[in-house]
């Protein structure tokens, strides 16, 4: 788990180291300058655990129960509790992310697939307002966003 330093910064500091990181995020041109950035600024680690957060929020805006995202990520229900809070309070940038990530037609078929697996791993039943495989493969088929 990552951890932050006991020792707390001043919030001016703080409020410009962090407009550095967005700014250091929106010069990414290309994603294999992103890709390089990331993997000089993150351990493998902390690398997992935001890639976790970004498909744990998607899943759970597609409607997907905490135990089918459990199993199928492999995370605590404290996390996904997390992430539910986070996009119920404050989930505006992730939702926004998320909807331009699912207009490029490379992560959608992954982020379908992704949630495909979930119903397979857990069955129909297990999903919110009773959707269930038939319907998530027609809606997959027919482009249909589900945000």
């Amino acid at each position: 788990m990552s951890q932050v330093s006991r020792r707390f910064l001043k919030k001016d500091i703080e409020d410009r180291i962090t407009k550095i990181l967005e700014e250091a995020l929106v010069s990414c041109s290309t994603t294999s300058e992103a890709s390089e950035f990331i993997e000089d600024l993150l351990t493998p680690t902390e690398k997992i655990m935001l890639a976790k957060r970004l498909a744990i929020s998607f899943l759970l805006i597609k409607g997907y129960t905490y135990s089918s995202i459990e199993s199928t990520l492999k995370v605590s229900d404290s996390t996904v509790g997390f992430v539910a809070l986070q996009l119920k309070h404050k989930g505006t940038g992730l939702r926004k992310i998320i909807h331009k990530l699912y207009k490029k037609q490379q992560w959608r078929n992954f982020l379908d697939d992704l949630g495909e697996a979930a119903v397979e791993i857990f069955g129909s039943s297990k999903l919110v307002h009773n959707k269930n495989l038939k319907s998530f493969k027609y809606n997959r088929q027919t482009q249909k966003a589900p945000f």
